[in-house]
Parts: structure tokens; sequence; C-alpha cells
């Protein structure tokens, strides 16, 4: 099972402080969902909605990625790419005509009725205009109801994928003013997506309270979105190869929420501690690279409850980026 990685995100496009935090707390909800695999992973409802929200944020990296790129490319790469685009919006336009078809929407049908050839011929911006209506349609439709015309939530992301290529290597002027207009529409359908997909996705995972509580309880905690723009206590860490930093030193309590976001791909080790001064070695937590983890006080951290937090950069060569969060409960 390929766990949802919510990391890496670009941040070129300017976000509103409420989009990154609603993605930040659908990080740390999948990371317990992922923990808890065993709970779920014959639930064929719970397997479908996770892929179905993991393509949803893999198509929110995209659209931030945009607008952060520098066209470039000569002719013979247009094309290739262009090829390469058609190539990947085929299968999804018969798969979308395959899935109308069977339940006998006309209307739909005709809106993504492309031939092949119309994928691959014709002006590049009605080209894109034709692959990204595909894209947008089959990114609507639940992937459990798409996979049995053959399709994969890989597929409709590697599309997207393919279309933004393309996109790159035709002239930038000629996109230029429409692009972050249009990149920016995107995002904003697709946040009211993924938030409906989450909410969906909170009734499934209530399904699973009677027989794994304590799971259910650690998802819905982590459900609760954390406003980090707004006045909590935040701390950007840079840590040397070998290096640690102790902080919050008695500013937090029972019951507080400390959020740990590991930038680079090195793991760190985390600790609470009552000597500051002293690189504690026992009962530490792992954080491994690229990921974050919230952490209740004391509970998360072995019911171990000292007043200062240590981050441990244990990597000799290596320098690493931590970012750590004190929410108060």
């Amino acid at each position: 099972m390929n766990v949802v990685t919510f990391t890496g995100i670009h941040t070129a496009i300017t976000m509103t402080q409420s989009q990154v935090n609603y993605v930040t707390m659908t990080g740390v909800s999948f990371q317990v969902v992922d923990e808890n695999f065993e709970e779920w992973k014959n639930n064929n409802k719970i397997v479908g909605k996770y892929a179905t929200v993991k393509n949803t944020v893999d198509l929110i990296n995209i659209q931030w990625s945009i607008q952060g790129t520098n066209p470039k490319g000569n002719t013979t790469t247009k094309y290739d790419l262009w090829q390469g685009a058609a190539d990947k919006s085929e299968p999804v336009c018969t798969a979308l005509k395959a899935y109308y078809d069977d339940i006998d929407d006309e209307t739909n049908y005709a809106k993504i009725d492309f031939s092949n050839t119309q994928f691959e011929y014709g002006s590049s911006t009605k080209v894109l205009t034709r692959m990204q209506l595909v894209h947008d349609t089959a990114a609507g439709i639940a992937i459990a109801d798409l996979e049995c015309f053959e399709l994969e939530a890989s597929d409709i992301t590697d599309q997207q994928t393919a279309i933004v290529l393309f996109k790159q290597s035709i002239p930038k002027y000629k996109l230029k003013r429409t692009e972050s207009k249009a990149a920016t529409k995107e995002l904003k359908r697709l946040f009211t997506l993924l938030k409906k997909q989450m909410n969906q996705f909170d009734t499934l995972i209530e399904t699973k309270r009677k027989k794994a509580e304590a799971f259910v309880n650690h998802y819905f905690m982590c459900r609760r979105i954390v406003q980090y723009g707004h006045g909590h206590l935040t701390k950007k860490l840079k840590l040397k190869p070998l290096q640690w930093k102790s902080m919050f030193g008695q500013k937090y309590t029972i019951g507080d929420t400390l959020h740990f976001r590991n930038r680079d791909p090195f793991y760190v080790m985390i600790a609470t501690t009552d000597t500051p001064g002293v690189m504690p070695t026992e009962t530490l937590i792992r954080l491994e690279g690229n990921s974050e983890v919230r952490l209740e006080v004391p509970k998360d951290f072995g019911g171990v409850f000292g007043h200062w937090v240590v981050v441990i950069n244990p990597h000799e060569l290596d320098m690493v980026r931590v970012t750590v969060f004190l929410v108060k409960k």
C-alpha cells in the first residue's frame, strides 16, 4: 500500500493561510490513517476514498507548481511533449466515455466526446483546453467509479503532469496572461473538492469506531484545523550536522500539542527534557524526512513530561530544516 505524501508542496502562488492550514491538517490526519492501515485495508469504500483524496492533493501540488515554472524548449521538444500529453489524455477520455455511456449520461458524454486526433492536431491552445477538460472531468469523479474502466488515480495525475509539461513548452507569451488566473481558479475548485472528500472520508472513518476507537479518536483529533498563522509559537530550525536545539522552555503544558514539520529528506530525533543543556538519549521519537507529525504533551512522548522540547540532527554530514509549532489546548 502506497502511503499518501503531502510534502514538497510548492508555494509560488500566493496562498491564503486557511488553504495552507487545511493541507497541513489533511497531511497530519492521513499520517494517522497510514499508521493504522491494518484497521481499514479490507474496507473497499475507505480504500477508494483514500485514493480519491490522494489524487486531489496531488493535483493541488501540481497547480501550486505551475506559476513557478519557466517554459523553455525548442520546436522538437514542444511536439514530443504534445504527443506525450496526447498519449496520456486518450485513455482518460476513453474511460470517461465508457463511464458516461454506462450510466446513460448523454449530456456529459457529449462534453468530452473527443477523438484521439483531436488531442494530436489543431492549435496548441485548443488542444490544451480539450486535454484539461478531460482531466478536470475525470478528477471530479470518484476513482472507485472509474477503476472498472481500467483507469487508476495515477493515470489522472500523470495526465495532468504531461499537460503541464506540454504547456511549458509553448512560448511563454501565449499563456502568460491567463495562467495565473486559471491556476488560482483551479486551486479554489480543488480545495472545495478536497473539503467535500474529507467530509466523506470522516463518515467512513467513523464507521470504524466500534472496532478501533483509539484510531478514530486520534484521526479526529488531527482533523482539527490549527491556525498556524495566528499567534501560535513557531520555531524554524536549521540544524547543522550533529547539532541539536532546545526550545519552548516552560511555555507548554499537559494537553498542548507540538507539530513538527521536517523539510529535508533526512530523519531527525525529537524528545522532551528538563535539562535543556544536555542532549537527551532516552525516549526519543524519530521523525522521517519530508514528513510531519503532531504530538500531544506528554501522551505522545511516552508519558514523559519535560518542560523543553528538543530536536536533534544525528547525521554527520547532512543539514536538516525543521519547523516546530506549539499549539495551546
